[in-house]
């Protein structure tokens, strides 16, 4: 029987960050800062980061960053 995984997929909203940065000070691996201040994250980061993730996303005064659950089968 084909087993159900999945993934989480992250997503900074460009037009919402203000570049306060905490993201970036919460999980470094994840998230960067750009020459235009505005962050950039990997989209797929290790389940390892998930925790560093999720507090970034709560610590965020604009909201800019989201992440969803995509489920899929397995074969």
């Amino acid at each position: 029987m084909p087993e159900d995984t999945s993934r989480h997929e992250l997503r900074v909203d460009r037009s919402l960050c203000e570049g306060h940065a905490l993201c970036v000070d919460l999980a470094p691996d994840v998230f960067v800062l750009g020459d235009d201040e505005v962050a950039a994250a990997d989209t797929t980061p290790p389940e390892s980061r998930w925790g560093q993730v999720k507090a970034a996303v709560d610590a965020c005064p604009r909201q800019a960053i989201t992440f969803s659950t995509l489920h899929t089968k397995g074969r």
